[in-house]
């Protein structure tokens, strides 16, 4: 009975692992989890723990963007990631009416000119795509971003 107990603890707590919230702005804020156990525990860890920080300031929660992955750890083990971006707004703010969740892994939003143009190459996809990386690793700042957007799309 007692090595049960202890395996059950054991998997409590190493079956997943939070980032925090980590402030992004003035309301907008990243949890990133880990989990052994499932995708599906990380996200879950992650949304709870979300919601739980924003009702700790009387607000609302309001999903941004969502990132999930996996990768081996030094033992092996398949471990599945989460990354969840959300803010926390008033609860009588007009944008929690109908939140747009981007899922980074597949998500792009690109405006078409009315010139008719609508066609937009894969070189110019992945340039953008990779100007979009450097951009959330911190190498680009948000101006230099769009100013190196810009430049591409206008070579379109």
């Amino acid at each position: 009975m007692r090595k049960v107990v202890s395996l059950g603890l054991l998997i409590a707590v190493t079956g997943c692992t939070s980032s925090g919230v980590v402030p992004l702005g003035p309301d907008t804020y990243l949890i990133s989890t880990t989990s052994e156990i499932s995708p599906a525990y990380a996200k879950k860890s992650a949304l709870k723990e979300a919601s739980q920080y924003c009702i700790s300031q009387a607000k609302e929660v309001m999903p941004v963007s969502t990132d999930n992955g996996s990768y081996r750890d030094a033992f092996g083990d398949n471990l599945a990631t989460f990354d969840y971006t959300f803010r926390c707004l008033s609860k009588n703010d007009n944008s929690l009416a109908r939140p747009e969740i981007k899922n980074k892994a597949v998500d792009i939003n690109i405006n078409h000119s009315s010139s008719g143009n609508s066609e937009i190459s894969q070189d110019t996809y992945t340039e953008l795509l990779k100007l979009g990386e450097l951009r959330d690793k911190g190498i680009l700042t948000q101006d230099e971003f769009e100013q190196q957007k810009d430049k591409i799309l206008r070579q379109n």
